[in-house]
């Protein structure tokens, strides 16, 4: 399941901690048998059922209100708003956790809006991704050339074995 949530949002291998344990806390709230009632684990040790309103979708881009840089507080002409990856809920005030690599701060927000849709890589680009980007750019290879070249192999490939490399079909959707 943590892995799930790492390769869904496609974040790096920094965030497992915090998918590990959003799976553990998921896990156990999932119904199952004892005895002959239908109960949880989290019903089982706290006596309440779960609250289905405190879960969200882990990774999640949140914004929230930031007025402050340090002790300073900010210009009405600076931004207002911050905005982070969810990693979690604070166990004193209840709130999202969020986490922004560009400040690398965890911020505990009383208000915010999450936008579940929004990876955060677009967000947050890893040192990596901007890395190879800026060597395609500056060795001049175009995405479209390496597309074209990938399917001029294709072709030579089926050509010379005389046999078509066909899509996959619909009677095998594991492929």
């Amino acid at each position: 399941m943590a892995r799930a949530y790492i390769t869904e949002k496609q974040v790096g291998r920094e965030f497992w901690y915090f998918a590990v344990i959003h799976s553990a806390s998921m896990i156990n709230q999932i119904p199952g048998w004892l005895g002959r009632k239908i109960t949880t684990p989290f019903e089982a040790v706290h006596n309440k059922t779960p609250d289905s309103k405190t879960w969200f979708e882990l990774f999640s881009v949140g914004y929230f209100d930031h007025t402050t840089n340090g002790a300073e507080k900010r210009s009405k002409t600076e931004d207002q708003t911050l905005y982070g990856i969810a990693v979690g809920r604070d166990d004193k005030s209840n709130t999202i956790v969020f986490y922004n690599p560009l400040t690398k701060s965890y911020y505990r927000p009383p208000a915010f809006r999450l936008d579940e849709g929004h990876l955060p890589v677009t967000n947050f680009p890893s040192p990596f991704n901007t890395m190879v980007a800026s060597r395609l750019v500056s060795t001049g290879i175009d995405w479209t050339q390496a597309q074209n070249r990938s399917q001029q192999a294709h072709e030579s490939i089926s050509s010379s074995t005389g046999q078509s490399l066909e899509a996959p079909s619909a009677m095998c959707p594991w492929y």
